[in-house]
């Protein structure tokens, strides 16, 4: 499953209009991220696969995706 990290809400409505595009299922939801506990709840979206499995989480975290560019965190 693979997970992406956006800056905005604006990321996530993209992804979902994109993901939609190609036949998977995308559905809003809060989250947790790799955050400090308590304070890691976030926006997302999760993408469902043609076989109703998971295939992966688009997640609006401005850390994250600061982790993510840097490179310094495997996801």
């Amino acid at each position: 499953m693979t997970t992406v990290y956006v800056n905005k809400r604006s990321g996530l409505t993209a992804y979902k209009d994109n993901f939609e595009r190609f036949g998977l299922k995308a559905y809003r939801t809060r989250t947790t991220c790799q955050c400090a506990e308590g304070q890691n709840r976030r926006n997302a979206i999760l993408l469902i696969n043609s076989a109703n499995y998971v295939s992966g989480k688009v997640i609006q975290c401005k850390a994250c995706v600061k982790l993510q560019e840097g490179g310094t965190n495997e996801r």
